[in-house]
């Protein structure tokens, strides 16, 4: 699915204009800060459904280390580290 993602994005990148640095922290974080936090909450209160939702994000965070280092063009020294954590 992060491949595909990153196939769209990169076939329509003057749309989403990638180059702003903006456009990359909306996208950073519908697609890695708010699973978090969902993920934070559930686990907050007990809810069994935390442990779905704990992989749903890590797998979310990968695709978006991925997405970023082949449609963005950018890649942070971090990138690896959080590829393996997530």
């Amino acid at each position: 699915m992060a491949a595909a993602l990153a196939v769209q994005v990169t076939r329509h990148r003057r749309e989403f204009d990638l180059d702003n640095p903006v456009t990359d922290a909306i996208v950073l974080t519908a697609i890695v800060g708010v699973p978090n936090t969902i993920v934070a909450r559930l686990a907050w209160r007990g809810d069994p459904r935390a442990s779905f939702a704990v992989v749903t994000a890590a797998g979310l965070l990968m695709g978006w280390v991925f997405v970023e280092g082949t449609a963005f063009s950018r890649t942070s020294v971090l990138a690896p580290a959080y590829a393996a954590v997530g």
